[in-house]
């Protein structure tokens, strides 16, 4: 192993002022949070996802669909609410109307 450190570094393809750079931008950063259980799992730090996320994308594997499928089958459902209802103040006014032409 070499002892000098130039001879490394030039390996990696880098110099003595990027070595200086680097250290002047970790200074820079802030400290990473301390994990505590409160926070969350460790899986959710690892990860960058929750834990709710991770069962729901193993749900979705477990029932065969995908993101994609629900969020069709979810904009179909709000799209008809929209229509079923708009159809259903219609009907209720029409059928009202055809009450009061048979009682007339």
């Amino acid at each position: 192993m070499p002892k000098n450190p130039s001879i490394i570094l030039k390996k990696l393809g880098l110099s003595e002022d990027d070595l200086k750079t680097s250290q002047l931008l970790f200074q820079e950063m802030p400290p990473p949070p301390p994990f505590s259980c409160e926070r969350g799992h460790k899986v959710e730090v690892l990860l960058g996802y929750s834990v709710t996320r991770l069962k729901r994308s193993k749900a979705l594997k477990v029932l065969g669909t995908s993101e994609e499928k629900i969020e069709e089958e979810n904009s179909k459902n709000l799209g008809a609410l929209g229509a079923g209802g708009r159809r259903r103040s219609f009907m209720i006014a029409d059928s009202e109307s055809e009450t009061e032409s048979e009682h007339s």
